[in-house]
């Protein structure tokens, strides 16, 4: 493959990417799952010509990770689990020493993402400790909650739920809230990528959630003037 084919491919592989994260934000989940899964086989393609490209290698597991996301928007909770189960693996193996903060980041997003809130939960405060101060930081734990508290009703309706049950999700609902104020608190201003994100999906209809997008696009609008 020629440089220029390659810098297409690479191209498309971006584009069709983008593209599926509007199908998700905008509600389409199986057109994104669709739209990642083509991204994935550019991504794929351009790896089989330069397997030492670090970037493809990075490329392709955001796209997967976007990819399990999608399948489980869309009910599909066997391809959610086959993805999330490879993305564990290769994050797991990545802790060991020296280990990678990041790894472990990821690693319990795709825990909770597997069900797994049992594990996730106390990783999400071993992430708050690399920076508790930090509002980048303290957004990504406060990820770590919101999919923790989707994970207790993984695969039940509301109903189904026991009251211990009822009681864990909504704990986890106000660790994710209450870590997100921390984090607006230290600094975070970036409300768009907040009301975006599909980590942050399973708060973003909680009230508090919308309380605390006013507060920030107020302060902001203060600040501007």
């Amino acid at each position: 493959m020629n440089e220029g084919n390659r810098s297409f491919r690479r191209d498309l592989a971006n584009v069709l990417a983008r593209t599926a994260d509007l199908d998700l934000e905008s509600g389409q989940p199986k057109a994104a799952q669709t739209g990642y899964t083509r991204s994935l086989a550019e991504f794929q393609r351009l790896q089989n010509d330069d397997p030492k490209d670090e970037e493809l290698q990075t490329r392709q597991i955001e796209v997967s990770y976007n990819l399990g996301t999608a399948a489980l928007a869309a009910g599909d909770l066997a391809g959610a689990d086959r993805i999330f189960g490879k993305l564990r693996d290769h994050w797991e193996a990545r802790l060991k020493p020296p280990q990678d903060e990041d790894a472990k980041f990821n690693l319990t997003l795709c825990l909770a993402r597997l069900g797994d809130y049992q594990h996730a939960a106390p990783l999400a405060e071993e992430v708050r400790k690399y920076a508790p101060a930090d509002g980048l930081n303290l957004v990504k734990v406060s990820c770590c909650y919101a999919l923790c508290a989707a994970a207790v009703k993984r695969g039940k309706s509301a109903s189904q739920l026991s009251v211990a049950e009822r009681d864990l999700r909504k704990r986890y609902e106000i660790k994710a809230l209450e870590t997100l104020r921390q984090a607006i608190d230290h600094g975070y201003q970036d409300w768009v990528f907040l009301e975006g994100q599909p980590d942050l999906a399973p708060i973003h209809a909680l009230p508090e959630f919308k309380t605390l997008m006013d507060q920030l696009r107020a302060k902001q609008k203060a600040a501007a003037k």
